[in-house]
């Protein structure tokens, strides 16, 4: 048994953050003090109206929610929707949301800041979102991460599979300049889950479709409607669901089942491969490393553990 872990979720609530902020809230080794919010799947004003959203199926609106950056760090605004217009999957009829009122007036780098300091070494902060709130607490307070027990980051990739971007991940495209400060600069274990496995570790379509038991089954398979729908279309088996891939290793370290410490970087350069990931140890052991924090990059996961992990989710 692991112990109990303190954890703050920086996300930018999209469907599998949801899953991944459910999957906290079910696990009694996890005590969620706080829930950052970040622009990306959709605006961040959206993203804390569907953090709240999800709170309020769990049945605890008790956890503070923090409203935080509005464009990437050099101040840019991605148009994004990849989660439907309201980035939560637009399900028809869906409850009316909690109050925007519930949303702290602290902002999430200052609450990040906050947080680090008063549970010094405690924090395993899961950062499933783009990386711009990170980043600039990293820059507001140069000793940000070192306060920090962990960083588990859900972004990048190892083999330049693109998702909606030609050879780049969607966080790390959506503000490569955030990515490529925290992945240089962290200075606590940092351990990353890329594209590639989320993919290869995809839950089947089956596992959805039999998801009628509970009010929160029947909340994430209503958020995977039009996922599946595509997955039919595409004649595919399975839906990823990124944010929890990165949530399973947050919680319980047994899960990783194969992973190579490395310094990554990002290219920062426009073109096709904005965004994408470099490391140099991964499937490249002749390469010259270069320098940089190693950081702990999953490339398997125990598929049992994140079953299991799912099944009580929904309970």
């Amino acid at each position: 048994m692991e112990d109990r872990t303190t954890m703050v979720i920086d996300c930018d609530a999209g469907i599998d953050d949801a899953v991944a902020i459910m999957m906290a809230l079910a696990e009694p080794r996890v005590n969620l003090i706080g829930i950052t919010c970040v622009n990306g799947n959709t605006p961040v004003e959206k993203v804390t109206i569907n953090v709240l959203r999800v709170l309020q199926k769990c049945g605890r609106l008790d956890i503070p929610v923090y409203s935080g950056t509005t464009k990437d760090f050099l101040g840019t605004a991605p148009v994004t929707s990849a989660h439907g217009q309201d980035g939560l999957g637009d399900f028809p009829n869906p409850e009316t949301p909690p109050s925007g009122d519930l949303v702290q007036s602290e902002h999430a780098v200052e609450a990040l800041i906050f947080m680090a300091n008063e549970h010094q070494g405690e924090i395993t902060l899961v950062a499933i979102g783009p990386l711009t709130n990170v980043a600039l607490a990293m820059k507001l307070d140069l000793q940000f991460t070192s306060k920090l027990k962990e960083l588990v980051i859900m972004g990048g990739n190892i083999l330049a599979t693109g998702t909606r971007f030609p050879a780049s991940e969607f966080n790390f495209t959506v503000d490569p300049t955030a990515a490529h400060i925290v992945v240089t600069g962290t200075q606590c274990p940092t351990t990353l889950v890329p594209l590639e496995t989320c993919i290869s570790c995809s839950i089947s379509t089956s596992w959805f479709e039999s998801l009628h038991h509970s009010k929160k089954a029947k909340f994430v398979a209503a958020m995977y409607t039009d996922r599946l729908k595509k997955a039919k279309t595409d004649k595919k088996s399975v839906c990823m669901v990124a944010d929890g891939c990165a949530m399973v290793v947050a919680i319980c370290k047994a899960a990783i089942k194969k992973a190579t410490h490395t310094p990554c970087q990002i290219e920062l350069h426009e073109g096709m491969t904005k965004g994408q990931m470099v490391t140099s140890k991964i499937y490249r052991p002749w390469a010259k490393s270069f320098p940089g924090p190693e950081i702990n990059v999953v490339i398997e996961l125990d598929m049992e553990i994140y079953h299991t992990m799912l099944d009580e989710t929904v309970r």
